[in-house]
């Protein structure tokens, strides 16, 4: 269908484009969320996006190393560096996948650039598949969570106002009911409604968006306060905590008060898998890798010596509600997670056939050692 005269208003617009063309190209390519590399036709780089310079920090490339050809770079393997200079050379599209630096497998596609009609040089986005697949997988879990705890809030608020009055009236009992077993019975009752309550706090905790009033939180600190907290559990139990600080971790951003919470629920849960004793063995560290805003990563791992999760439960164990402990609510590693989600951060859960089980939690660090 052939397009109408255009208005005044949609040829000012046009002519904004043509201005401002260079300016609104530069913001595509810096924030496409791929790694995008412009190269020349001998395949060297001419400008690599954020999101390249975290892929190349992935392969062990510094930001400020000299003028190199892209495959020497990513460090891919020589048939793939050949390919991969022949497309762009010929000015052909291209697809293939390399194996890079450390076994990792990189998805490389050209796409061939003409300027005034003539051969320029390629377009070159690289993906690293088990990143993409993680950031999809944790987009896929943060979306699931925000459901949940949409749900979650409705349900712990409509549980709350019959609550509220059922305690009320159960005072009243327990005033007439002093012995006997009707004294009891109100008893076991009280006990239930307080199990309930602590669900539903434990629901509208899942809810809540992150606080606003997040603040600098130095996680070595954090983690010996939650070690001593739990000390005693553990030695009635037979088992030990075993705390290794990293000096010179930088520090994150968060309230303090909630995430101290995943820890207690961290090390408290590898405490009580561990019937016969044995060492809670809590690491704080400086991580390798970037989180998605460039900023370092810190990490805090909480492994047991327990008998290690199932395989066919491992995949559940943030699943609201999912519990194998007698007594559970299913709530502990939910709410955990969700904190964890809120503040950038993901934890992850490893669990080797009977070798206990491994919690890692990873958080953007609020600056690099070295950099304020």
């Amino acid at each position: 269908m052939p397009a109408g005269p255009q208005t005044p208003a949609a040829a000012a617009w046009d002519a904004v484009w043509r201005v401002q063309w260079p300016e609104i190209a530069d913001a595509v390519i810096e924030q496409w969320q791929e790694p995008l590399f412009l190269v020349d036709r001998r395949t060297v780089v001419q400008h690599v996006n954020p999101a390249g310079r975290q892929l190349l920090r992935r392969q062990g490339t510094g930001e400020d190393s000299p003028v190199w050809p892209l495959s020497h770079a990513l460090g891919v393997d020589g048939p793939s560096a050949m390919r991969l200079a022949g497309a762009v050379a010929a000015g052909q599209k291209d697809a293939l996948v390399a194996s890079g630096r450390e076994g990792t497998d990189l998805a490389i596609t050209v796409n061939p650039l003409r300027l005034r009609g003539q051969p320029a040089g390629a377009v070159v986005m690289v993906r690293d598949p088990t990143a993409a697949e993680q950031r999809i997988a944790d987009q896929v879990r943060g979306q699931r969570m925000a459901s949940l705890a949409r749900l979650a809030a409705g349900a712990a608020h409509e549980i709350r106002n019959p609550l509220t009055a059922i305690r009320g009236f159960l005072q009243l009992l327990q005033s007439e009911c002093r012995e006997g077993t009707a004294a009891r019975y109100v008893e076991i009752v009280s006990q239930e409604i307080r199990r309930i309550e602590g669900i539903t706090a434990d629901l509208l905790l899942l809810s809540r968006a992150p606080a606003a009033d997040l603040r600098p939180c130095e996680l070595g600190s954090l983690l010996r306060d939650t070690c001593d907290l739990l000390r005693a559990s553990a030695a009635d139990r037979g088992a030990r905590l075993d705390l290794a600080v990293q000096p010179g971790t930088p520090a994150c951003l968060a309230v303090p008060e909630r995430l101290q919470q995943v820890f207690l629920n961290l090390v408290g849960n590898a405490i009580e898998a561990m019937p016969h004793g044995g060492t809670v063995h809590v690491a704080v560290r400086q991580a390798t890798g970037r989180a998605d805003g460039g900023t370092g990563l810190v990490e805090v791992e909480v492994e047991d010596e327990g008998p290690g999760i199932p395989p066919e439960v491992l995949p559940r164990v943030f699943d609201p509600f999912f519990t194998t402990k007698a007594g559970g609510t299913g709530l502990g590693l939910a709410v955990s997670d969700s904190i964890v989600l809120g503040l950038g951060g993901r934890i992850a859960v490893e669990s080797p056939p009977a070798r206990g089980a491994k919690f890692t939690v990873r958080l953007p660090a609020l600056a690099s050692p070295g950099h304020g």
